[in-house]
């Protein structure tokens, strides 16, 4: 794509006054100093600034220029190496004795310095500056230069002895020195340094400007930068719709703008592949909108997914309560999670509540998920395939579905009769639909009766497999009502479906996992019948399956593993058996088991063709089982 670059944005002030500050012909004696948040755009906006200036001279040479990043900087030393690397980029990557030598000699007899540190933990002495050199000595290798440092605040130098360092250089007018920095990050955690450096500030920096987020100018330089695809000209088509909702988040780190692209890439590819973009181009812009606002939560503010829950459910439940407009009485954390609430990808979270989990533990994985993508287009590309549940869900907020009308209401209610849901959350959001069609008067009869019907047709249809191990059917209880169409009034039917669904589904796992777990249990040996089951299957932590392991057939397994690893297994069977002497306990079940393998070991150990060390092991084994 053509760069284009221009002046226009927030930051305009800033570069004319670095262009005066740069090459005006009044120099004074002070350094300036560009200060933001990080991720604004401020490395940005100086480069961006020079390489316009670059296009009117033929070399950086002319430019004087010379860029170093102080980022994980020691010392004076480490300082030198760097403003070489960026003076003599050839020779820079591979700086020798002899060169470190000659360019040491060259600062020292510019500033007086002394550039090699002292080995005890004392001040460098590259600090202690002279003033520049006399007339008649050696040339000023700084004469008429601009040296920009970058990432202030991350080197480990402290920044008084920066700042002391560059004091004599701006102080001959002889250079131009350019700090780069989030200031407020500057010595944080160092009072004394901070202190330090507000007395020695004054007398070095003449002139602090604070960059503001520039969206619209970085936005089209990382399009300039990405190759054209048809996504990019989809952003481009759009760009003043993102780029209104990227301000209105706030946000003032652009560097999530680069991530956004790249899987927003990925995103829009897929789905170009398999519907028509043309048709559903908003749908694909709040897809994105979510996106952004997950990278946001996510990279930025680190917020779990939970976390991100929590935040949208205690916004419903606040404006939920009478008095909701009391604030005092509220929390700060509280306060904070309602000032979130209002970002613009907080309110689109709230409307596809079960989209912005799958982004989310898309972008946790680093991957995209072919299933998950389809899921998620099932919510936005509305055809004559998608569930009628879902079109009815989503009548509120896509136009074209309101041109269905009742259609919409009786295409679901005949699907409720005829077909079944695909997975356990389907079955709550159906149910949850019916109720709210039962309180507009739609329906008619107790709707409770007919749900629990519609439980157990849909109960009758699995079967369970491996995977539901992994993900029992508790793990719903942990679901709030608030994520449901479901108001006020209805969430106390709503629980009663919902715990009448998971007692179902629990007995159903009771029924089934016997067979099952005789299945998986068959081939594998000791240590993943007892570590790599509870493991793997959370589910059966809690649930009694020992049972159904011969005893003798488990000891057999057993000669396969090490002393060690008998131990561990044996320790972890301890825990279990401890729960098994509580007659209320669901593992109480196992206690027969359990007596039957004390009874095997006693005689594997009575067995006068077992050796001495295997009978030790045996006896280890007992005690560390029955141990209280």
């Amino acid at each position: 794509m053509t760069k284009k670059y221009n002046w226009a944005g927030p930051n305009k002030y800033i570069a004319t006054l670095l262009n005066q500050y740069c090459y005006g012909t009044n120099k004074p004696p002070f350094a300036l100093m560009i200060d933001g948040p990080r991720g604004c755009g401020k490395t940005w906006l100086v480069k961006r600034f020079f390489a316009k200036r670059k296009k009117e001279h033929t070399t950086n040479t002319a430019l004087n220029v010379i860029y170093v990043s102080l980022s994980g900087i020691q010392d004076a030393n480490d300082l030198t190496k760097a403003i070489y690397a960026s003076m003599h980029p050839f020779w820079g990557k591979k700086v020798g004795e002899l060169g470190k030598v000659l360019f040491k000699g060259l600062l020292s007899n510019t500033l007086n310095i002394n550039l090699h540190p002292t080995k005890q933990n004392k001040k460098d002495p590259a600090i202690l500056l002279g003033t520049p050199t006399p007339k008649g000595h050696k040339k000023n290798i700084f004469k008429d230069r601009i040296l920009i440092l970058d990432d202030i605040e991350h080197a480990k130098m402290p920044i008084s002895d920066i700042l002391a360092l560059i004091h004599p250089l701006v102080e001959s007018r002889e250079t131009r020195v350019i700090l780069i920095a989030h200031e407020e990050d500057i010595a944080a955690n160092n009072d004394e340094e901070k202190y330090r450096y507000s007395r020695i500030k004054e007398k070095t920096i003449y002139l602090t400007l604070s960059v503001r987020p520039d969206v619209r100018s970085t936005w089209k330089d990382t399009l300039s930068r990405t190759p054209e695809t048809a996504f990019t000209k989809f952003l481009l088509k759009h760009e003043d719709q993102f780029i209104t909702f990227i301000n209105a988040t706030r946000v003032r780190n652009l560097r999530t703008l680069s991530f956004f692209i790249t899987f927003g890439s990925a995103l829009f590819t897929f789905f170009k592949k398999h519907y028509d973009c043309k048709k559903y181009e908003q749908q694909i812009i709040d897809i994105l909108y979510l996106l952004y606002g997950l990278i946001i939560e996510k990279c930025l503010h680190k917020r779990s997914l939970a976390q991100i829950c929590e935040i949208l459910d205690f916004n419903m439940h606040f404006y939920l309560e009478d008095n909701h407009h009391e604030i005092d009485r509220y929390t700060e954390t509280e306060k904070a999670y309602l000032t979130m609430g209002n970002k613009p990808y907080f309110q689109r979270f709230q409307i596809y509540y079960n989209v912005y989990p799958i982004l989310y533990n898309m972008l946790d994985d680093g991957k995209l998920d072919e299933a998950a993508l389809k899921n998620i287009a099932s919510y936005f590309f509305q055809d004559d395939e998608t569930p009628s549940w879902q079109q009815l869900l989503f009548y509120e907020h896509e136009n074209h579905l309101k041109e269905k009308g009742n259609a919409l209401v009786y295409n679901f209610l005949h699907d409720f009769q005829s077909t079944m849901a695909r997975d356990d959350e389907e079955v709550l959001h159906i149910c949850d639909l019916y109720l709210f069609l039962h309180k507009l008067g739609v329906t008619n009869g107790d709707p409770i009766s007919k749900l629990q019907d519609y439980i157990i047709r849909y109960i009758d249809t699995l079967s369970l497999t491996e995977k539901d191990l992994t993900y029992p059917p508790h793990h719903l209880s942990g679901h709030q009502i608030s994520n449901y169409i479901s108001t006020d009034n209805d969430t106390d039917l709503l629980f009663d479906i919902k715990n009448f669904f998971l007692s179902k589904k629990e007995e159903f796992f009771r029924a089934n996992i016997p067979p099952l777990l005789e299945k998986i249990i068959a081939h594998k040996n000791a240590a993943f019948l007892i570590h790599g089951v509870q493991n793997k299957y959370p589910y059966l932590r809690e649930m009694p399956y020992l049972h159904l392991i011969s005893p003798t057939l488990f000891i057999e397994k057993l000669a396969d593993q090490t002393a060690i690893s008998q131990y561990l297994i044996f320790s972890s069977l301890n825990k279990r058996f401890q729960k098994t002497l509580l007659a209320s306990d669901p593992l109480s079940r196992e206690r027969e088991w359990f007596e039957h393998l004390t009874q095997s070991l006693e005689r594997a150990m009575d067995n006068p063709d077992t050796d001495p060390l295997s009978k030790e092991v045996l006896s280890r084994n007992i005690e560390t089982l029955q141990q209280a």
